[in-house]
């Protein structure tokens, strides 16, 4: 949704409705072209999660593309957290479940093309337990390309950790 001040009062307007096996989570981001990008934690076809994104089209009607469903399993599933992107237009993120040990992945969706482009997955890290799990948490990414993170399980005492992956 989008809300804008109105003579003192808000006004609100649905951009775009998610069917109810597909529900976006975590926080959207934007480019310089007004188009919002964001993750769903499921999706019609087999409730692993997908990267969208959102374009305004004529008569502000917006359309939504899916830029990368996740399979499940190795790959990751149900991206959670939300996205970054870096200066070339990859995609970063997390997944809370699916990885070599289920227990969540850091992706990087790297762009193919220049136009009309589209993504492919690289899984950066694959969570143990011992170095944490489930990581619910946005990710920061850094001027060097270095991300930021939470988990909400795992490490030492079972409690979660702040980690540091370098792509």
């Amino acid at each position: 949704f989008e809300l804008s001040p109105n003579g003192g009062i808000w006004s609100s307007v649905v951009l775009h409705k998610f069917s109810a096996d597909n529900y976006p989570t975590g926080t959207l981001v934007s480019d310089g072209s007004g188009n919002l990008y964001g993750a769903t934690s499921g999706d019609p076809c087999c409730g692993q999660g997908e990267v969208y994104k959102l374009s305004a089209g004529k008569s502000e009607k917006w359309t939504v593309k899916v830029l990368y469903p996740f399979k499940g399993s190795a790959n990751g599933r149900q991206p959670f957290a939300g996205i970054v992107f870096d200066p070339a237009g990859n995609i970063y993120g997390t997944t809370i479940y699916g990885g070599q040990y289920n227990m969540g992945t850091v992706f990087q969706l790297l762009r193919v093309g220049k136009t009309g482009y589209s993504y492919k997955e690289r899984v950066l890290w694959n969570f143990t337990g011992t170095d944490g799990a489930y990581p619910y948490g946005a990710l920061i990414l850094d001027k060097a390309g270095n991300l930021y993170g939470t988990t909400s399980q795992g490490g030492s005492n079972g409690n979660g950790v702040v980690f540091e992956v370098t792509p």
